[in-house]
């Protein structure tokens, strides 16, 4: 949704402090709920005995890949322009998107089947 906004700010939406302001609060608002989503998922990988080990590792794993890709769009939006760039994040969260129904819906079907068989 953010990258939607974004790529319409930069190709059709009058660019003003509203605008701008509104761009801002949409990034940091799904940064802020994804960070959740990041968090228990991780969480929810940890090996017993390990928890804080294996926690702070996925954390640092996530926040060095976030900076990787942070120089990365940096690159692409250099080369081609932040129009591409942001349809580019917009491919890359609609296959996100679609991957997670997918993975989820198998998870949550073999869940209900275990639970049905025993």
């Amino acid at each position: 949704m953010t990258a939607t906004y974004f790529f319409l700010l930069v190709t059709r939406l009058p660019v003003n402090t509203a605008t701008l302001h509104l761009g801002i609060t949409l990034l940091w608002g799904n940064y802020g709920l994804s960070t959740i989503v990041v968090y228990t998922t991780a969480m929810d990988c940890v090996r017993k005995g390990y928890e804080g080990t294996d926690f702070t590792i996925q954390t640092v794993i996530t926040h060095l890949s976030g900076m990787i890709m942070a120089v990365g769009a940096g690159k692409l939006a250099g080369t081609f322009g932040y129009d591409r760039l942001f349809l580019t994040e917009i491919f890359i969260a609609f296959t996100s998107l679609i991957y997670i129904l997918i993975a989820f819906r198998k998870k949550n079907s073999h869940n209900n089947e275990t639970k049905h068989i025993g």
